[in-house]
């Protein structure tokens, strides 16, 4: 398999991932916890998923980070919100969804 095969491959499966885990998060079987500028989510078999925010201009919150970790705190998968619009247009509007459930059904600690 080519190398960019590969990674469409791998960008496919996220992207099915991040839509699961949207549905999921929506559904009330994902919880999701809001500290400072992250919002956080353990998943089972300790997989950690992560948004890092800011404050935009108008007062509300935005994404500029998104990651997946597997159990041991490897990172599997990143995307910033401006890599995720230039380079990964397929994956923008996924993370922007997730985050929005996610920030929208989050608890504040």
């Amino acid at each position: 398999m080519s190398e960019n095969a590969e990674h469409f491959s791998e960008e496919v499966t996220t992207l099915d991932f991040v839509n699961w885990l949207t549905s999921a998060t929506s559904d009330g079987r994902v919880l999701w916890e809001h500290r400072s500028n992250l919002i956080t989510a353990t998943l089972a078999g300790s997989t950690l998923v992560q948004f890092v925010t800011s404050v935009i201009e108008n007062g509300s919150e935005q994404w500029r980070l998104f990651t997946i970790c597997d159990s041991q705190g490897e990172e599997i998968y990143r995307a910033t919100w401006l890599t995720a619009r230039n380079g990964l247009p397929a994956a923008a509007p996924r993370i922007d969804a997730l985050f929005h459930a996610a920030s929208t059904l989050s608890r504040v600690n």
